[in-house]
């Protein structure tokens, strides 16, 4: 089942991961200094993720495809994976379209 999940860096910071059905990671947060920061996070990607505007894709140097999902202002919230083809890209935007909305949270970060 999809879910989020908090984990807690090496730094000692917040991240969250959005994970597909399969535990596949589809989206990785930005850095969250506590945890009602990154829970707000996970409350912008249920917001924000089924809207198509919100997405910025985007090309590395070396050709590989990601996107940014942003919030309302403009702020990023999480990034994708590296994918060899647009149409790669294409469905995992799909994918968090249709899961970012899940409303369950595992948090690792307090094991």
């Amino acid at each position: 089942m999809e879910k989020f999940i908090i984990k807690k860096q090496a730094n000692e910071k917040l991240v969250f991961e959005l994970l597909a059905g399969n535990d596949q990671v589809i989206i990785t947060s930005e850095e969250y200094e506590t945890r009602v920061d990154s829970e707000n996070g996970i409350l912008s990607v249920q917001t924000n993720s089924h809207l198509h505007s919100r997405y910025k894709q985007m090309e590395s140097p070396e050709g590989e495809h990601f996107f940014i999902l942003r919030s309302s202002n403009d702020k990023v919230i999480a990034i994708s994976g590296l994918f060899h083809t647009k149409i790669e890209l294409s469905v995992r935007i799909q994918i968090v379209m249709e899961i970012g909305r899940s409303e369950e949270v595992e948090d690792l970060a307090l094991h």
